[in-house]
């Protein structure tokens, strides 16, 4: 029902491409209705665990892709090509495995844009809580993984948005969390310790009441992002 109530004049969805094999390793594509120079934007999921909105897909896509989305200098400007993934989420696999799955599809969003109206050099990431923290791992590139892994990186995104994220959540308290990220691994696992100053623009908001992620953790990320001379 609350599908429903979604307008669709303004995009098309196209849904189901595979960019892997596995069942969650898939993709939704909304097309603005309106030709134009639209962008591309990759967006991650919201949970570690399953989870998946679908009314709340279909309403980013409708705002994101509405014609007349942006103006500039009274010209009318398409709105944009929005390609938002599914990815591999606990117990069917642990960090990393979620953040690899999210930069095979942003290599997928750069070879495809083209082919829905989109522009392949103006590619965004924008994420929601979990979907946050992938997005801005995708940009770590000190082991050479995640956009490195796929021939790309951090000059390969024009920008970040970022919502609710949890950037530097170390200790784990969560039983569930201590399974998803193993300990070894969860240094490589906090977003703020890959800023180094070379960050693609960012755009980070956080619900000051927000009781399930801190947001001390945006407060903490962008204040390194600035110490950097990062655009945040």
């Amino acid at each position: 029902m609350l599908n429903a109530a979604v307008s669709h004049s303004s995009f098309t969805a196209e849904n189901g491409f595979a960019y892997r094999s596995a069942a969650r390793q898939k993709l939704d594509v909304y097309v603005p209705a309106t030709p134009g120079p639209a962008a591309s934007m990759s967006t991650c999921g919201t949970a570690w665990p399953p989870c998946r909105h679908v009314f709340l897909r279909q309403q980013l896509a409708e705002r994101l892709a509405r014609e007349l989305s942006v103006r500039r200098r009274r010209a009318r400007i398409g709105g944009y090509v929005v390609v938002i993934p599914d990815y591999r989420t606990w117990p069917e696999t642990a960090f990393p495995g979620f953040v690899d799955d999210a930069a095979v599809a942003v290599r997928w969003a750069r070879d495809h844009a083209s082919e829905f109206g989109g522009n392949p050099s103006r590619i965004f990431l924008m994420g929601h809580s979990a979907g946050t923290h992938i997005a801005m791992l995708l940009l770590a590139t000190d082991d050479g993984r995640y956009l490195a892994a796929q021939q790309l990186g951090k000059r390969d995104i024009s920008g970040v948005i970022g919502l609710a994220g949890p950037y530097d959540f170390l200790p784990l308290k969560d039983d569930t969390l201590k399974a998803i990220f193993p300990p070894a691994l969860r240094p490589a696992s906090q977003p703020i310790n890959f800023v180094h100053g070379d960050e693609p623009p960012m755009f980070l908001a956080a619900g000051k009441r927000d009781t399930t992620v801190d947001p001390g953790n945006t407060d903490r990320l962008a204040a390194k992002l600035r110490a950097a001379g990062d655009s945040v």
